[in-house]
């Protein structure tokens, strides 16, 4: 069964559009494929930075609420890590 398919249209500049038909030809493959795959690569790209920030804003407030956290006491991890940040500063 084929593949569901949406429109999508774009007013670009002449320029860009004479890149856009280059490089489609360069690598063997239509416009619209170039196009596809381009925005495609992009779209999981931006995506995927999201993702990261939001990871990393999530773990630096767990990292933060265990640091403050005066009943928790440091995993051997936690004592591994500060072991490293200290021999990275102590160089500055």
């Amino acid at each position: 069964m084929p593949e569901a398919t949406s429109r999508l249209e774009a007013r670009i500049p002449l320029e860009l559009h004479a890149m856009l038909k280059r490089a489609a030809s360069v690598q063997g493959v239509s416009v619209t494929d170039f196009v596809i795959s381009a925005v495609r690569a992009e779209a999981e790209r931006a995506i995927e930075r999201h993702a990261v920030m939001q990871l990393s804003l999530r773990d630096q407030l767990a990292l933060a609420k265990a640091l403050t956290d005066e009943d928790s006491t440091p995993t051997q991890a936690m004592r591994k890590v500060k072991r490293h940040h200290e021999e990275l500063i102590s160089h500055v």
